[in-house]
């Protein structure tokens, strides 16, 4: 059964246990991406030093993959994000709770996670969600790619199940709501298909510029780029300077 509660407690206990690392809770499909995540997350940490700072919050953004599933059946053992990298540009808070994570630094004693680790809290103060008093900011390239609609048809017996797992009392309170409503292929299958064919969201290609001026996709794109450096983009890279 899975209980948030439980999750929630047994994530931050191990994180707790080491006090002097950047911690980032992500699920089984979402993958943080940046091309020398080590080195920035260091200097980071000596800024912080140098400025006398013992804390850190960042929070890191998030991009929707949704496709291209057409492109050819999944290959193992190779990045998912090199195989599947079209994204998804729309309206996402109105269905779901945040398009972000938190990567954090010498908050165990100060903060804590809600339930369903969308959001970081002073301590004691999660459930109501009052805002933390230590701002996030956000830091460089970094961000994450969340596999919310691909690849596919591979992720849709996991979209079903996920709901059959959470606890009585967690219905109760409505939490994971948005895993309860996918009880059956067919419905998932029509939720799929309004984010990716629909009017709402747009879809876009890390591999390409698509002259969008959306300034958070450009910055995520660059740091795709530096990881993969477009080697398998075949001409299709136009990245503004």
């Amino acid at each position: 059964v899975n209980d948030f509660a439980i999750q929630r407690n047994q994530v931050m206990e191990l994180e707790n246990s080491y006090p002097d690392d950047w911690a980032v809770a992500l699920v089984t499909m979402e993958f943080l991406v940046h091309g020398n995540p080590r080195e920035l997350l260091y200097n980071e940490k000596m800024d912080m030093e140098g400025k006398e700072e013992s804390a850190s919050i960042l929070e890191i953004p998030m991009l929707m993959i949704g496709g291209n599933d057409t492109k050819g059946p999944l290959r193992h053992y190779t990045s998912l994000l090199e195989q599947r990298h079209q994204f998804l540009e729309g309206d996402f808070r109105s269905h779901y709770h945040s398009l972000t994570r938190y990567m954090h630094l010498g908050t165990s004693e100060s903060h804590e996670y809600d339930s369903g680790r969308h959001g970081l809290f002073e301590k004691g103060k999660a459930e109501e969600r009052i805002e933390s008093g230590l701002p996030p900011k956000r830091l460089g390239d970094l961000f994450i790619a969340k596999f919310l609609w691909s690849p596919w048809p591979e992720g849709l017996d996991r979209k079903v199940n996920v709901g059959k797992t959470i606890s009585t009392e967690d219905r109760k309170k409505n939490r994971g709501f948005q895993h309860l409503r996918r009880q059956s292929k067919s419905y998932v299958e029509r939720e799929r298909k309004k984010y990716t064919t629909g009017r709402l969201y747009k879809m876009h290609d890390l591999c390409m510029d698509d002259n969008n001026t959306n300034k958070k996709f450009l910055s995520m794109s660059r740091g795709f780029r530096s990881v993969y450096h477009g080697q398998f983009c075949h001409g299709k890279m136009k990245w503004r300077s």
